[in-house]
């Protein structure tokens, strides 16, 4: 028993010393990124890992495409986008880049002609990307204002106004809508391009509307320009209840959800 005893000890001693003193696992990548294209191309970037004989490219965790480059252009939006390298049957793990943009559902706003000025007739977004609704009667609210539902005259129907179009202006900001032509929120799946979009958008129940936050007015840029979309789930009078994605990533237009 001894004897069978130390065998048994030696084989798990060998097993351990072939585990520890194998080859290390192949580095995984480190990923950049760069947003071209008017914010339609994620451009991915990484230093080149020793031995390895190309990279993986993932999107939403299923396998789209290879290269041998430390580079690639991903023009399919995505929630998340991965890279790993590989040599022969081994593969690192993946280096992700987070593209989901941040959902809020059901958020309630009133149009400006409401009688009740403690109800938020604007909407802000945070720079974690959270839709908020604010009271545009509120002058501590207007350097934070996005857009204000506005059904006042001039306005027949419900309006998306940026807060730049008023006179006088709530604040600076230039941001825009335009319709996406989608009743499904999901199906959106990257806004429009710049050149399309309007700063008094009307709006109307079960449509979805990409947005353009073009906060300098300066046109498309990676500064601080986003984008998002918002379904109307509903309008009834001077009520309107909407669910509102924002992408963090500053010049991205995808829209994953």
């Amino acid at each position: 028993m001894k004897k069978l005893l130390g065998i048994t000890l030696s084989l798990a001693g060998l097993l351990m010393l072939v585990s520890c003193g194998g080859e290390e696992a192949i580095e995984m990548p480190s990923v950049t990124y760069t947003v071209t294209d008017n914010g339609g191309t994620l451009a991915l970037d990484w230093d080149d890992i020793t031995d390895a004989e190309g990279y993986y490219i993932y999107a939403d965790g299923v396998l789209i495409d290879s290269t041998t480059d430390s580079e690639y252009d991903a023009t399919e939006p995505a929630q998340v986008y991965g890279v790993s390298a590989y040599n022969a049957d081994d593969e690192s793990a993946t280096d992700d880049v987070d593209c989901a943009p941040e959902v809020t559902a059901n958020v309630i706003v009133y149009g400006a002609s409401d009688p009740d000025t403690a109800h938020p007739s604007g909407l802000s977004f945070t720079t974690s990307g959270t839709a908020v609704a604010l009271a545009i009667g509120v002058t501590a609210n207007h350097p934070d204002l996005d857009y204000i539902f506005d059904d006042r005259a001039p306005f027949t129907t419900m309006t998306l106004v940026s807060p730049n179009a008023y006179t006088p202006v709530y604040n600076d900001e230039k941001n825009m809508g335009v319709d996406a032509q989608a009743t499904d929120f999901d199906a959106v799946i990257i806004a429009n391009a710049p050149g399309v979009y309007s700063t008094q958008t009307s709006l109307q129940g079960n449509a979805v509307y990409a947005l353009f936050m073009d906060q300098d007015d300066d046109g498309w840029d990676t500064d601080s320009d986003h984008f998002g979309k918002m379904k109307v789930e509903s309008i009834a009078g001077t009520t309107v209840t909407i669910t509102v994605a924002y992408q963090t990533i500053t010049g991205l237009r995808w829209l994953v959800t």
